[in-house]
């Protein structure tokens, strides 16, 4: 747990160091100058418009570096997981067939046993 813990730590501290501008104070956003008429703008180009100003395209383009790494290695990992998934389903057709031929097998000994020990009492 405490693994996970300093995981999601690590996480963090990576994130801050790749977008210092998102985990700085945002005590000095810009406003937008109040000769601006904000009737002219719908809520949502303020929005965008500071948000905009929030954010650093280095900062963007780190998080699309980072998303970009993380797809690579969850496809990765998909067909490594889709790969097991085969080799696991050869295996048990392989194997079914000798099981229920063991176990038939199993059942007619048990079934002799039953009867010989029949035949002793």
């Amino acid at each position: 747990m405490a693994d996970a813990e300093d995981q999601g730590d690590g996480e963090v501290k990576e994130l801050s160091s790749s977008f210092p501008s998102l985990f700085a104070s945002t005590s000095s956003t810009e406003v937008p100058p109040k000769d601006q008429d904000l009737n002219d703008s719908s809520a949502s180009e303020i929005f965008c418009r500071s948000v905009v100003n929030i954010l650093d395209k280095d900062d963007v383009d780190s998080a699309i570096k980072i998303q970009r790494d993380m797809i690579s290695r969850v496809e990765r990992a998909n067909a490594v997981i889709e790969n097991f998934n085969r080799v696991g389903k050869r295996q048990y057709e392989d194997f079914l067939p000798k099981f229920r031929e063991h176990t038939n097998l199993i059942i007619e000994m048990k079934k002799d046993l039953d009867n010989v020990f029949k035949r002793i009492r």
